[in-house]
């Protein structure tokens, strides 16, 4: 079958150095430096390396596991805004660890080990990000029927997990005397989170932001799906748990805009294999072109989102093409 220019550009290591070098290269426009964001820049390294090892352990990709890290780390630099964001960073590596962990889990229902680490990560999390529960539910039904791993004892570790970290930390809201106050602390089920106008309203580069995600990752996934007899039984379990996992961040998301900015991170973390499996296992010349135009959006959209004098006037210039 004929290899189209786009076909060697995803398949050779030059294209894999050169978006590692280029995402990394974004983060200093975005205040790298200036705002010290070290420790944000540290945690989308660990997932970003997270995502590599779970690649080619599961060997998720037939012929080049490496493209879904580039990918990755191409669809991160279309976040600039969020960058200083360590909510973001912490969830972004937390979901990369979780699923790590549960794909670990597969056909094992006496993994109470992997399970329990899972969850605890969950838990951590949800100390500075409290969201994150809303996916629970799903992971243990995903893990019950996608995984085939759920079972009373990987149930009861994962519920140990997701309550380790407020075992640790209720001494110390005890001591502090705001146990009374915990409601405001710990806001699941709050009306008070429901989003108000103002919360509600995103930026219209972060609309645009998530279309670019989401289109070529349905796309993806079509494509998935139709050639999914190419692949193996464990792998399109997988593939089936990344769409449910990013379908539920995705209404996350539109329920709830402003979480926003740490859930579109989480929701990259999902839609990445998709994307670099319709690019690296495609040979079409309509792929071709498709790929070349969406390598330049996401160039440009990293380049409007991490510096902040060009990402309030493509705001602006949105906002008046929208209004007429």
């Amino acid at each position: 079958m004929k290899k189209y220019l786009y076909n060697r550009i995803t398949g050779s290591i030059v294209f894999i150095h050169a978006s590692s070098v280029y995402g990394a290269l974004t983060w200093l426009p975005a205040g790298l430096l200036a705002q010290s964001l070290w420790l944000q820049l540290l945690l989308t390294i660990a997932a970003n390396s997270l995502l590599i090892e779970m690649c080619i352990y599961f060997k998720l990709l037939r012929l080049n596991n490496w493209i879904v890290t580039a990918i990755f780390m191409l669809l991160t630099t279309c976040c600039g805004f969020t960058y200083g964001s360590l909510e973001a960073g912490i969830s972004s590596a937390t979901i990369a660890l979780v699923t790590f962990m549960l794909f670990l889990t597969y056909k094992s229902p006496n993994d109470v080990g992997h399970t329990y680490f899972a969850y605890l990560a969950i838990g951590a999390t949800s100390l500075f990000f409290i969201p994150i529960l809303y996916i629970t539910p799903l992971l243990w039904l995903l893990s019950l029927y996608q995984l085939q791993s759920l079972n009373w004892r990987t149930w009861f570790a994962s519920i140990l997990g997701l309550l380790t970290p407020y075992w640790f930390v209720l001494p110390w809201f005890l001591y502090q005397r705001i146990q009374d106050d915990m409601s405001i602390q710990f806001p699941l089920f709050s009306l008070d989170e429901l989003p108000t106008n103002g919360d509600a309203t995103l930026m219209p580069i972060q609309i645009v932001v998530f279309a670019v995600i989401a289109l070529p990752t349905i796309i993806g996934a079509l494509n998935f799906w139709q050639q999914s007899y190419n692949e193996s039984i464990q792998t399109r379990l997988f593939f089936n748990f990344l769409q449910w996992q990013g379908l539920a961040i995705a209404l996350i998301i539109i329920l709830q805009p402003q979480y926003y900015n740490t859930l579109i991170r989480m929701m990259i973390f999902c839609a990445s294999p998709f994307i670099a499996h319709f690019f690296a296992l495609t040979r079409s010349k309509i792929v071709n072109y498709i790929f070349f135009v969406t390598l330049a959006i996401y160039i440009v959209l990293s380049i409007v989102t991490t510096h902040k004098p060009i990402l309030d006037g493509a705001n602006e210039a949105i906002l008046q093409l929208w209004n007429g």
